[in-house]
């Protein structure tokens, strides 16, 4: 009786260089995907212009395994598998070789599975957001899995004295089993353990809503003006003349690219809540909308499917600021509550109830809002159209993933004075 050994002839040198080849692809982009997660730089050629959105998945929780870029995961895992496709060859000792077919077996296997995750990720979480890169990567997992599961020496029962190369039966349904323990485990620490974004189920403190709304009145007109410079100067701001969270006139400016349709954008606005409680008049951040939709903006490509209601959030959003800026606030929160994007008909009803049916048809026809848009648009490409959400202060432009992360930079950087203790008791809540 033959065995699966016998059937599956020892693998040849087009076989092994493949195996080689992909599992080397695969190191060289997890590297590189790494690279970019300790940087938090932009992925060459995949900006949300080109019709790919790699900078909202890397910047997304689902980029981390407690704390840990998945991508450190995936470099172990290439490493290891280009590492043991050496040693499958003839020439090796049989010993070697069976050693080497079990390393490769269960990383492909847990590769593989983590592929499959990876993808339902981007499809179904993050609404049909593609990295390129990953994709790549995942198509060699895959390739690699079913490679390896094709040419694996099986056999019934193989002893440590027997010289053979085969894997043994029991051994391989091991193997295949602790790949999908760490696939397991991979997936519930993602899914109960990752701290990059929590669900959306706490409100603001009362009192930044309030005093965000109460700062920005309808005296504020064109005869106010307050012209800020961002960036080291490459961005120039009017703090009376544009949305904004907090009092125009505070010590320090920022300001905040978004889009309603971001899903880290909701993060980062959740991160922002708390300033004023926490830092009072010294410092307010600029809400400049940036939508990521060809339909207002000229710099993209294409919209991805997760965008194509940004144009029209941005202008209901800005033309709520237009009809009653106290009630901007208000809508600016709303739109970001939920975990998916407000629908533009809901979004429009619900300012109407703010500011008055009228009063919102009349703002809407007003050309301010495109110019405010091309604004936005105009912030992006100045500094370099990176994924947003962007924060931009005086000095830099940041990409905010944790809050404590914002804190020490406007307090070790900019050098705020904290005047609410309880504003971590504030933080707090809104985690839980």
């Amino acid at each position: 009786m033959l065995s699966l050994t016998d059937l599956r002839q020892q693998p040849g040198t087009l076989f092994c260089w493949s195996l080689r080849i992909m599992a080397l692809l695969g190191l060289g982009i997890s590297v590189y995907l790494l690279w970019l997660s300790v940087t938090a730089g932009q992925a060459a050629g995949c900006g949300p212009g080109n019709g790919f959105d790699c900078g909202s998945v890397l910047a997304s929780k689902w980029s981390t395994w407690l704390g840990v870029p998945v991508s450190l995961v995936a470099v172990v895992m290439y490493a290891a598998m280009l590492l043991a496709s050496g040693w499958i060859k003839p020439t090796s000792l049989p010993r070697c070789q069976r050693r080497a077919w079990s390393v490769l077996l269960v990383a492909a296997v847990a590769a593989a599975g983590a592929a499959l995750w990876f993808i339902y990720l981007q499809k179904y979480r993050l609404g049909n957001s593609v990295c390129i890169y990953c994709m790549v990567v995942h198509f060699c997992s895959i390739a690699i899995a079913i490679m390896v599961l094709a040419r694996v020496p099986i056999t019934g029962r193989v002893t440590a004295k027997d010289n053979s190369r085969a894997v043994g039966t029991l051994p391989s349904v091991g193997l295949c089993s602790l790949a999908l323990v760490a696939l397991v485990v991979l997936i519930v620490g993602q899914l109960r353990f990752n701290r990059e974004e929590v669900e959306y189920t706490a409100t603001l403190p009362t009192r930044s809503i309030e005093s965000s709304v109460s700062s920005v009145t309808p005296s504020h007109t064109k005869s106010n003006q307050r012209l800020v410079k961002l960036y080291k100067g490459k961005v120039k701001v009017d703090t009376y003349n544009m949305p904004i969270q907090g009092k125009p006139d505070a010590t320090y400016i920022m300001l905040k690219i978004f889009d309603y349709t971001c899903r880290h954008c909701r993060h980062l606005h959740k991160l922002l809540g708390p300033l004023e409680s926490r830092y009072g008049d010294q410092v307010a951040v600029i809400l400049a909308p940036m939508p990521l939709d060809r339909d207002c903006n000229r710099l993209m490509k294409q919209t991805p499917p997760s965008h194509v209601y940004a144009c029209e959030l941005a202008r209901i959003g800005l033309a709520v600021w237009r009809a009653d800026r106290t009630a901007f606030y208000k809508f600016h929160h709303w739109a970001f509550e939920p975990q998916t994007p407000r629908r533009p008909s809901r979004a429009k009803i619900y300012a109407a109830e703010l500011v008055g049916r009228e009063e919102l048809e009349f703002a809407l026809k007003d050309p301010w809002i495109g110019k405010q848009i091309d604004r936005g648009v105009k912030i992006w490409k100045r500094i370099g159209k990176t994924p947003i959400p962007r924060l931009i202060t005086p000095v830099r432009v940041m990409h905010v993933q944790y809050r404590d992360q914002l804190y020490d930079f406007l307090e070790g950087g900019l050098g705020l004075k904290r005047i609410d203790l309880n504003a971590d008791a504030a933080t707090n809540d809104n985690r839980q």
